[in-house]
């Protein structure tokens, strides 16, 4: 699962996620419709790698978030922490460093509560970013 180690398989793309974004929109739930969100910002993150896919996967990911804070499951708990990493991702691209920096420490506490999988496979990577940041912010 891309939550565990933010890896796709040759059948995603951005495409593909952005179209269930918008299908999602008529036929799911504020819940579903927050996954297929947060699904799709993932993937213009992971795949589109320019600023602008960050500032759209941003805008994709932020609103998600506030829905999938409220849920109390094993993937919303999963997918905030990581969701608000690919937002810092974004802000650390625009030189934002401020920004990256609050975002990436929200997503590093975020992590406290996942299954171990999803906390290794991004703690260290979150961390690594958090020092960073405050060394760019001299």
């Amino acid at each position: 699962m891309f939550v565990e180690s933010a890896e796709f398989n040759e059948t995603v793309t951005i495409e593909r996620a952005l179209r269930c974004v918008e299908l999602s929109k008529d036929i799911l739930d504020e819940v579903g419709n927050a996954r297929a969100q947060c699904f799709a910002g993932c993937v213009l993150t992971e795949l589109g790698r320019t600023k602008e896919n960050a500032r759209k996967s941003a805008r994709l990911i932020k609103p998600a978030l506030r829905v999938l804070k409220k849920m109390d499951d094993s993937f919303a708990k999963a997918v905030v922490p990581v969701g608000e990493g690919y937002i810092a991702n974004c802000h650390f691209m625009n030189e934002e460093y401020d920004l990256a920096l609050e975002w990436y420490e929200s997503a590093l506490k975020g992590l406290q509560s996942c299954n171990d999988l999803t906390r290794n496979s991004f703690s260290g990577y979150f961390s690594m970013r958090i020092v960073e940041c405050e060394m760019r912010k001299r």
